[in-house]
């Protein structure tokens, strides 16, 4: 069953004018946050996830058994896999007009509705092994925070809480291990914050980025990956430590022109999209951008959203088809 939950935007103030401000301050931002997700929803794009199965043999890459997995009218994005790679997460608009989360088996080769409400989510994650499912749910009064959900078979009678009660505004979320998570903060230009879910402190990390997030899993550690804007406002790729502090050997990788998401696989390679055309770096290694695929003979449009299975042999490609 689930269980809403809701906390008071205020805790007790000590006078009238502070209280006044408070007031007036949340009523801003949340009039804000509203605005912008009632924008996204009246303009969500017409978009579907592909599935293509891929190889690679002496530097070349070949993409197989494509597949539209979605393949209907509206808005189907955001597609995250399991750390076994034999599911995947996307969010999908329905009948309903409002975002549900939806979970493809590559095994059987099918899709069912796994978290269904009143209410908008997005951005869906597996996290904890496959034992959780996170995403950001739009609540009721427009609030954003994140939200998780028992991974199990039986999606009519699961679990969920708010992870960080107190954190609103939500728009993005990536895991970093168990506990920790980043989240990109609205408004626009997002702000970058790492959050501890057993501790539940919260800092903030970086500021002026966007969406794109992902985890490069190094031998000897790990490093997320993130959207940083530069002075002149285009993108570069930049990494960070578990605390959210910067990794000065990590070198900027700038993004693919006209691109604003990426992904990266267990070896290091990063793979961007522009049009129907996908590109790869590799870290420590490119200089440039490598094209290695044109998706057009697919019958692709335009590639945004892409991700990596983690075992390195299915990628994941959103295509815009207006």
């Amino acid at each position: 069953m689930v269980i809403w939950q809701y906390s008071g935007p205020f805790g007790i103030i000590g006078n009238f004018t502070s209280n006044l401000f408070l007031i007036m301050k949340q009523f801003l931002i949340s009039s804000i946050a509203l605005l912008f997700f009632t924008n996204a929803n009246a303009q969500l794009p017409n978009s579907d996830v592909w599935l293509f199965s891929y190889s690679v043999k002496s530097g070349n890459y070949s993409f197989a058994d494509g597949k539209n997995i979605s393949n209907k009218t509206g808005y189907d994005n955001q597609p995250f896999f399991s750390k076994d790679g034999m599911q995947l997460l996307f969010t999908s608009e329905q009948d309903s007009g409002q975002t549900d989360i939806f979970q493809y088996d590559l095994k059987n080769g099918k899709s069912h509705r796994i978290i269904h409400t009143s209410v908008s989510e997005y951005s869906p994650e597996y996290f904890s092994g496959n034992r959780f499912i996170s995403d950001v749910v739009v609540e009721k009064d427009s609030t954003q925070r994140l939200w998780q959900y028992d991974s199990m078979d039986d999606y009519d009678h699961f679990e969920t809480k708010i992870l960080l009660p107190n954190v609103k505004n939500v728009a993005y979320s990536r895991w970093f291990n168990d506990s920790i998570v980043f989240l990109c903060i609205l408004p626009e230009p997002m702000n970058l914050f790492v959050a501890n879910i057993n501790t539940q402190v919260i800092s903030k990390c970086a500021m002026h980025v966007d969406r794109s997030m992902a985890i490069y899993h190094q031998k000897n550690r790990d490093l997320f990956l993130y959207s940083q804007m530069k002075a002149d406002s285009s993108y570069v790729i930049q990494a960070l430590s578990n605390t959210g502090a910067p990794v000065s050997e990590f070198g900027s990788i700038p993004f693919v022109k006209g691109s604003m998401d990426f992904s990266i696989d267990k070896k290091g390679n990063i793979f961007m999209a522009s049009g129907t055309k996908l590109f790869i770096w590799t870290v420590g290694k490119s200089k440039e951008w490598k094209e290695i695929e044109d998706f057009a003979s697919q019958g692709l449009h335009k590639i945004t959203r892409l991700t990596i299975s983690p075992d390195g042999k299915h990628i994941a490609l959103v295509d815009n088809t207006k």
